[in-house]
Formats: structure tokens, C-alpha cells, sequence
């Protein structure tokens, strides 16, 4: 009985890590039809790059206390990939916020206290014909 209890804790033990290394996504955002919402009558262009960049949050007592936050930089961001294709704009922008399993386990650890999370930015860097 006792090496079976042994190897059920094993079992679980090892099924809960391999949970907590799947990256949990609990928030994403994206732009509606592939287009800019504040562009509807997007003119004929061609996909010059595509990027995906994540960056942590970290944040303090369930966010009460914000360290860095990655939406402050999201304008720098976008900027400075227009500027690296050489394009003139972006579409299909996706903002997907999630946590990871370390991120996950400092979080527990520390009773919330630290609870870093992160935010991946993807799009498509566009030129105009």
C-alpha cells in the first residue's frame, strides 16, 4: 500500500508540473477583421514583416503596485517595428496577456505579493501600393 501511495503522489506530483509548464493565457486582444479600427478603409498594401515580442510585467500585492507596465510602451514598440520593415503601418495586432509556470509559482510562493506576469505583442508590418 505504501508503494502505491508512493507512486500516486509520484504520478500526481509529476502531472501537476507538467500542467504548471503549459503556459496558462488568460487575456487576449486583437484587432477586429485584420484591420486597424481606427483605419477602416485600409488601402492596398503588402505585408513587409511580421514580429512577436514579449514583455514581463512585474507588479507587487496583486497589482496594487505596478513596477513596469508593458501597454506604457506599447506606442515605442510599434514605432520602433514600422521603423525596422521600413513600413508605413500594422495590422492583425494581438496583445496576449498570460502567465507562465514559474511566473505562476513565484506568485504562489509569495502569496501574491510578487506576481509578475507577461504580455506578448504580434502584428504585421504593412507598406502601402
Amino acid at each position: 500500500m505504501k508503494k502505491f501511495m508512493a507512486k500516486l503522489i509520484v504520478l500526481l506530483s509529476i502531472l501537476f508540473l507538467l500542467f504548471m509548464a503549459y503556459s496558462c493565457t488568460y487575456v487576449e486582444f486583437s484587432s477586429k477583421d485584420s484591420k486597424l479600427a481606427y483605419d477602416p478603409n485600409v488601402k492596398n498594401y503588402i505585408v513587409v514583416g511580421s514580429f512577436s515580442i514579449t514583455i514581463t510585467e512585474v507588479s507587487f500585492i496583486y497589482r496594487l503596485l505596478i513596477i513596469n507596465e508593458p501597454s506604457k510602451e506599447l506606442e515605442d514598440i510599434l514605432k520602433e517595428q514600422i521603423v525596422k520593415y521600413k513600413g508605413e503601418a500594422i495590422i492583425n495586432l494581438k496583445l496576449t496577456y498570460h502567465i507562465t509556470a514559474i511566473q505562476m509559482i513565484l506568485s504562489y510562493i509569495t502569496g501574491g505579493i510578487f506576481t509578475p506576469n507577461s504580455v506578448t505583442i504580434s502584428g504585421d508590418v504593412i507598406r502601402y501600393k
